[in-house]
């Protein structure tokens, strides 16, 4: 019986000796899967298999088949995508010898919802070759980080101009697939909310063309759209800019919100500024030439041709009806004033009337007739130059038109002469500009009147000497 038993143990001992050499055959594991390229419902990928047995592992008996899964198990709710054998010639690995692959597999359900990927390989029918561990013959990828995202990661408007508005846009691949653009077309839209709803108005959009054209992961794609609406933009004032896939086209996005830009538009209106008036030389009775400066102070690229500019010639520096027209032209230049830069040109306002009474220069842009142009500030427009600092240099010293009366005023000193009658008292009366009455007196030769406490502006003095009488107008400029 003791021998009986101890035979026993020794097959049993030999039985499991043979068993363990089991681990000599060959064992294939899939060692690495690699999404390439996402579209629609099909993707590309890389795979590798390995032989990490002791044997020789002949590819020409298997072949893999792929899945896509809801839930990254290998059950019955699995959706076929796809295989192939490796092919008749296909390399025997030995130990440690890794082959490479590409495919593409396709399914009839969405990758977003299906986004694993199931690679098993499995014995060709009618072939022997045996496997240790059939778990190493599958390998599952999550294949949704790799779908391509398109994200609108910049919008800068150039120019608007009434209401159409040029911008330019930048469309980044932030996915780590390839992205087809010539699949996809833009459309956009005003907005009064920046909320994306019924109640924004279309503004144009197209393809964006030139097939095919691609995008790799990390790359961005820059073009330029012009837009007219229908409706006022400062009613209208945020800019959206929504990709979509063309009809019949797939191509799954991460995240659709990605696809989407909102720009708030009204401080990128053009905005001109009046910046500097200098004055060259003048005419007393009648003209002034000066040099002009525009600025662009807005954040879009102005053409100074849509502008002209008209002057006036004030006796209070009142933009009114009472002003006298000087003349003005359209800037004579197709040049385009980017944002922060200046122009300057050169003119000569002619209204026919004396500067002594006419001392402020009003220089306003106004938009050349049938262009429409949005202004930030209108009063940015609007410049009023202030004469008589120059136009005293250019006359005789004295204020008044005639010998009978010598008017001359330094700083804020006024002296009165009379020449007429030297023996006689001549009075005087200050009157504001509006016929209120100032100061008034008399002196026999010579008066000077302090004119510190006048507020600015124009007022007339008039003088009589028995029968000699004359208004002169002066200026007070503090």
């Amino acid at each position: 019986m003791t021998m009986l038993y101890v035979m026993l143990l020794s097959l049993f001992v030999q039985t499991n000796a043979n068993a363990q050499k089991i681990i000599i055959r060959p064992d294939l594991a899939v060692t690495n899967l690699t999404v390439t390229n996402v579209n629609g419902n099909s993707f590309t990928f890389t795979y590798e298999v390995t032989n990490v047995g002791t044997g020789s592992l002949e590819l020409s008996r298997l072949y893999f088949q792929t899945y896509v899964s809801a839930n990254n198990v290998y059950d019955a709710g699995d959706l076929p995508s796809g295989g192939a054998i490796f092919g008749n010639n296909a390399p025997v690995l030995t130990h440690g010898q890794t082959y490479s692959g590409s495919w593409t597999a396709s399914s009839s359900s969405s990758i977003e919802t299906y986004h694993y990927l199931l690679f098993a390989v499995n014995l060709r029918s009618g072939y022997v070759n045996q496997e240790t561990n059939l778990a190493n013959n599958t390998l599952a990828k999550d294949v949704a980080p790799s779908f391509a995202d398109l994200v609108v990661s910049s919008i800068v408007v150039n120019n608007i101009n009434g209401n159409t508005l040029s911008y330019t846009y930048t469309i980044s691949n932030n996915g780590a697939s390839t992205l087809y653009l010539d699949r996809f077309y833009f459309q956009s839209y005003v907005s009064q909310n920046s909320v994306y709803d019924g109640t924004d108005v279309a503004s144009g959009g197209s393809v964006f063309g030139s097939a095919p054209l691609t995008l790799a992961p990390g790359t961005t794609f820059t073009g330029t759209w012009s837009s007219t609406v229908s409706v006022s933009l400062q009613t209208y004032p945020y800019l959206i800019f929504d990709v979509r896939l063309l009809s019949g086209q797939v191509h799954p996005q991460v995240s659709l919100t990605n696809d989407r830009y909102v720009k708030y538009l009204p401080y990128s209106f053009t905005d001109l500024v009046v910046t500097d008036i200098t004055l060259n030389s003048f005419n007393p009775t009648s003209s002034v030439d000066f040099t002009y400066t525009v600025a662009n102070g807005g954040q879009t690229a102005l053409q100074l041709n849509q502008f002209y500019f008209q002057t006036y010639l004030s006796t209070d520096n009142v933009y009114d009806h009472l002003d006298k027209p000087a003349g003005g032209s359209v800037f004579a230049t197709s040049a385009v004033l980017t944002t922060g830069n200046t122009y300057s040109g050169s003119w000569t306002s002619s209204a026919g009337v004396s500067i002594q009474s006419y001392p402020y220069l009003i220089f306003i842009v106004k938009n050349v007739y049938g262009v429409v142009v949005y202004e930030v500030s209108y009063t940015n427009n609007q410049y009023i130059k202030y004469i008589p600092t120059l136009v005293v240099q250019g006359f005789e010293k004295s204020l008044s038109k005639s010998n009978a009366f010598k008017v001359e005023k330094n700083d804020d000193v006024l002296t009165l002469e009379n020449n007429v009658d030297i023996d006689q008292q001549t009075s005087y009366i200050v009157y504001s500009i509006a016929g209120e009455k100032i100061s008034e007196g008399s002196f026999v030769q010579k008066k000077e009147i302090n004119t510190s406490a006048l507020k600015n502006g124009i007022y007339i003095l008039h003088l009589t000497n028995g029968y000699t009488n004359e208004s002169v107008k002066f200026v007070v400029q503090q």
